[in-house]
């Protein structure tokens, strides 16, 4: 399967620093505590395009970013699935903390 990664050229001058989750562990993320490395990605470069946009203001110059392509073998990839529900049970709350829960799989590989 194909990700995409976009970082900011300030903080990512090489692939290997793209891909460390050294941003990720400084300050956390949605699905990680910070003093956790993590590389979030997208499934198409529009996606991760998307992602970076949505948070910058309208109107002003933004820093240059790069962007990477990354084969991730067959069944390197952990799977959510959602069942019960019409809707994914954290929309409701997404804008709350990480679960503690999105953290196990990664302890445990």
């Amino acid at each position: 399967m194909k990700v995409w990664r976009l970082a900011r050229t300030q903080w990512a001058p090489d692939v290997a620093t793209i891909l460390s989750g050294e941003g990720a562990s400084r300050r956390g993320g949605r699905w990680s505590p910070a003093g956790m490395r993590a590389v979030y990605c997208c499934e198409t470069s529009s996606l991760a395009l998307l992602e970076i946009l949505v948070g910058l203001p309208f109107g002003v110059d933004h820093p240059a970013y790069r962007i990477v392509d990354l084969t991730v073998p067959d069944g390197s990839i952990a799977h959510l699935e959602v069942s019960g529900s019409a809707q994914p049970p954290w929309i409701a709350t997404w804008r709350s903390p990480f679960p503690v829960s999105s953290t196990r799989w990664s302890a445990t590989s």
